[in-house]
């Protein structure tokens, strides 16, 4: 399955191991940007971008290797992308307190030191509450609907 008009797909629950080598998961036309799960089954997060759009993958000082949240950052039309690929899980090996302080530095980081830009969370947040983001970063929900796995797509400014 291709489709040539697709430019970014975050994917959640990809269950992706270091034993999975890229070239097992490559989708011709795109480029993956990953971030298994460690030392547990299941979870997982990814993206892939399309080989003509500009991107770089993130790293903040919030980095914690449990948590699923993967960053990249985008140019695409002259424009600032700042595209999360979230998964907190029904059953999570760190805290929801942990979750969202990470979601909440990275956010921080970005809000504060960049130029005018549009940020994305994307994911399957499961149970945790989400609230904050609108709360506390103005971004907008824009899936109203409750969706098999609670998927959010979250749009700023």
């Amino acid at each position: 399955m291709q489709d040539n008009n697709v430019d970014i797909t975050a994917v959640t629950e990809t269950w992706f191991t270091k034993h999975l080598t890229d070239s097992c998961v490559t989708i011709d036309g795109y480029r993956l940007v990953r971030k298994d799960r460690v030392n547990k089954k299941g979870g997982g997060v990814c993206f892939y971008i399309k080989n003509d759009i500009t991107y770089e993958e993130c790293q903040f000082d919030s980095h914690n290797v449990c948590t699923e949240i993967k960053w990249i950052r985008v140019l695409f039309v002259d424009c600032v992308y700042y595209i999360a690929c979230c998964y907190y899980p029904p059953k999570p090996r760190h805290s929801a307190d942990e979750f969202i302080c990470q979601l909440r530095s990275d956010l921080d980081k970005i809000m504060c030191t960049n130029d005018p830009c549009t940020v994305i969370v994307t994911g399957d947040f499961n149970s945790l509450n989400t609230a904050f983001l609108e709360n506390e970063y103005g971004l907008t929900q824009c899936v109203q609907d409750v969706t098999h796995g609670h998927l959010i797509v979250l749009n700023g400014f």
